[in-house]
């Protein structure tokens, strides 16, 4: 599965905005200022995409290659498995650097900063770390770089219980039988109490299989 196949849908979707608001008039702006706004943003999802490819592929590359040549051909295919997945988290789920969320919400990288700092030790956020560089999953966020309120509630039970990000990235948003095969984060915003429930109980779960192996 290369970059290209999921670049495809992104940029045809970008082609059919265009011809929207291509028809739009926004009052107070000259069209000038309209396609100056628009070409920015166009920007900003292109960088976006491209970032999240490459980085695929440098985290296939840096895992793989400190690890291919020290373990067991059975430990290198797991490992092989585990790169392929955090790969398609990167992809499909796509993350917001600092760069980009204070774009998104208007503000400084700074203040951005201090803000995701402070919701990640008050256990409303995760962040993941690839080659000394921080990612912030979207799935947590909503599209003006605010907290998504219903996936936080899902978020704090597992980090408690020292749910590693990659593990509640991947709970998050994937089917779970804890929800009849249905996905958490998807539910979270059609029916939160059974959301949270589920998240409580997967925690039990794994706070019961740390206890067992103490």
């Amino acid at each position: 599965m290369t970059a290209h196949a999921y670049g495809a849908p992104q940029n045809r979707q970008l082609q059919a905005q265009n011809l929207e608001w291509s028809q739009i008039n926004v009052e107070g702006l000259s069209p000038a200022e309209v396609e100056n706004a628009l070409e920015l943003y166009r920007t900003i999802v292109q960088e976006q995409l491209d970032e999240r490819s490459s980085l695929s592929k440098r985290l296939a590359h840096s895992y793989l290659t400190r690890t291919i040549q020290l373990i067991p051909e059975a430990t290198q295919r797991q490992a092989q498995r585990s790169v392929a997945f955090r790969a398609r988290l990167l992809e499909e789920e796509g993350v917001e650097t600092y760069e980009s969320l204070a774009t998104l919400r208007g503000s400084s990288q700074s203040t951005v900063r201090t803000w995701v700092a402070r919701q990640r030790e008050q256990l409303h956020m995760f962040t993941i770390d690839v080659e000394g560089k921080t990612f912030i999953p979207k799935v947590q966020l909503t599209h003006r770089g605010t907290l998504n309120d219903n996936v936080t509630a899902l978020i704090a039970p597992l980090l408690k219980v020292g749910i590693g990000s990659w593990g509640l990235w991947s709970w998050l948003t994937a089917p779970t039988g804890l929800l009849s095969d249905e996905i958490p984060a998807k539910v979270a915003e059609t029916s939160p109490k059974r959301a949270v429930n589920a998240a409580e109980l997967y925690a039990e779960d794994l706070r019961d299989a740390k206890d067992r192996t103490a």
